[in-house]
């Protein structure tokens, strides 16, 4: 009985699981509402025209984090002193010098993997400066994108704008010249019979 207890304890925990996953995914539906941001669908559409500056971007930093995690784990494991009395140093093998080399790069720096010998500084050093420049490359073309689909969008905006405050008075001046047609009779129609006074 308790192995049918826990079995089921551990199906009703992946079924709670993935119920706090689908509640979790309703924040999608904010992007419902960018069909009346201005601000989002500039967002979106810089996306879109900025994939060749992304993917460049992507392309660099692989490089660079592929290039400088083994020089950062040489100097640090190889040619540090103090690398062969502690054997639990944080640059222990390569992958984990990938960690070092994208937080670097990404001028986050947690801190948490530090070189401490000379060659790894300038490592380090070099690191930093790369990611510096990596980053501001795309960056200007993006925002040239960013610039140049806000402008497009807005002006987008302000036509449908000025149409539809054309098509609204067309209708109210339409529908003015029906009610007048109604209210007043025509006074030149032939097919009436004149008036006559008593």
């Amino acid at each position: 009985e308790d192995v049918v207890m826990g079995a089921g304890r551990g199906y009703l925990d992946k079924l709670s699981l993935i119920l706090r996953l689908l509640r979790a995914l309703r924040i999608l539906y904010v992007m419902r509402l960018a069909r009346h941001s201005l601000g989002l669908q500039t967002l979106g559409v810089t996306m879109q025209r900025s994939m060749r500056e992304f993917g460049l971007l992507l392309l660099f930093v692989c490089v660079a984090v592929t290039l400088y995690s083994p020089l950062v784990h040489l100097a640090e494991s190889e040619l540090a002193p103090f690398a062969a009395i502690n054997p639990h140093h944080r640059f222990s093998s390569i992958p984990a010098s990938y960690w070092w080399a994208i937080i670097s790069m990404t001028t986050v720096g947690y801190g948490d993997m530090v070189p401490r010998s000379i060659p790894g500084q300038m490592v380090a050093l070099f690191s930093i400066l790369s990611g510096i420049l990596i980053m501001a490359f795309p960056a200007t073309s993006i925002f040239h994108t960013f610039s140049r689909s806000y402008q497009e969008l807005k002006q987008e905006y302000k036509r449908v704008w000025k149409q539809e405050q054309h098509e609204e008075a067309h209708q109210s001046e339409f529908t003015s010249e029906i009610k007048e047609e109604n209210q007043i009779p025509n006074k030149t129609d032939p097919s009436r019979p004149p008036a006559t006074a008593f």
